[in-house]
């Protein structure tokens, strides 16, 4: 598919599909960044501790 055919379809279709994968990303990597965050305190607190 070309880009001016996408362009031309259905471009809210098309904005509304991504701005939810852009969501959804961005839900992901601050989930996987809270997580890698508190493995981390972990570690340092069994170190530490």
């Amino acid at each position: 598919m070309s880009f001016l055919a996408l362009f031309r379809g259905e471009p809210s279709t098309i904005w509304g599909e991504r701005s939810t994968i852009w969501v959804n990303t961005r839900r992901f990597s601050r989930k996987l960044s809270e997580m890698s965050f508190l493995a981390l305190f972990r570690v340092n607190q069994a170190r530490f501790g």
